[in-house]
């Protein structure tokens, strides 16, 4: 008589999975992981990421070739061809797009009565497309600025904050040719190394993490980020400082490469 199968009991039972069980548990473990993923990253607040512009004259578009008379206005060159969009986008890796557009501005003499002299394509304006935050509907921008050595820029946004000699130019007249100073909290002021020209260079970002994940702006630079607290008149004028020196200064120093013809690393 066939002896009887002993039954395992019922809470050692596992079925084996199929091929097809095994995919679709696989399918499942990597959709987990992806959403966490996910939201881990709606988690972190966006990142502003900063660079340093290339030292080679090549990169910056080469030497600007100028007239020898700084006294006429067709000697000065443009502002826009001081500095290259591709000069400018090095600084913002995340940047889609630069453009640029000219303008006149008014630039006085220190210790002048005369009213400021309009000079044509004196202005530029580099628009900066950065989709980081809420910075894709409010874009960021450089600024530059040339004219005569003893030029005097008739714009607070490019003096205001350090002293008062800079509005009435005795501070740019202080600065050594071929060197920088701050004209503000986000701006500088130089002198080209032949001594015929000031050129200034601001920057502007507004605030890109008014958001639910952190009102606080975040900038990343050489490996390191800097965090500066919103709402906060103190922390905002930091922010600016440091715009000042992580992309303003380093770009003009490009330009005195480009109208000095050698390369120069920021100062």
């Amino acid at each position: 008589m066939p002896r009887p199968v002993a039954l395992a009991p019922a809470h050692r039972l596992r079925p084996v999975p199929t091929p097809l069980a095994r995919v679709l548990t696989g399918s499942c473990v990597a959709l987990m992981a992806a959403s966490m993923l996910a939201s881990c990253a709606k988690d972190e607040p966006p990142v502003v990421d900063l660079a340093q512009p290339p030292t080679s004259l090549n990169q910056l578009g080469g030497r600007i070739a100028v007239e020898n008379s700084a006294t006429a206005d067709r000697a000065i060159p443009s502002a826009c061809d001081l500095l290259t969009d591709a000069t400018v986008k090095s600084v913002f890796p995340q940047a889609e797009t630069v453009s640029h557009v000219a303008s006149s501005i008014d630039l006085a003499r220190p210790f002048s009565d005369e009213e400021p002299t309009p000079i044509p394509e004196a202005h530029c304006t580099f628009t900066i497309d950065l989709p980081v935050g809420s910075l894709e509907k409010d874009a960021g921008s450089v600024e530059v600025v040339i004219g005569p050595r003893d030029s005097v820029v008739q714009d607070d946004a490019f003096t205001t904050g350090i002293d008062d000699d800079l509005v009435d130019g005795t501070a740019g007249l202080q600065i050594r040719p071929g060197s920088c100073s701050n004209a503000s909290s986000s701006a500088v002021q130089c002198v080209s190394a032949d001594d015929l020209f000031s050129f200034w260079v601001k920057t502007s970002l507004p605030r890109h993490t008014p958001s639910k994940v952190s009102d606080d702006d975040h900038y990343r630079s050489n490996g390191l980020t800097e965090r500066f607290r919103s709402h906060d008149k103190e922390a905002n004028e930091l922010r600016r400082t440091y715009l000042g020196a992580e992309v303003s200064r380093p770009l003009a120093m490009s330009i005195l490469s480009r109208l000095d013809g050698r390369e120069r690393h920021p100062q």
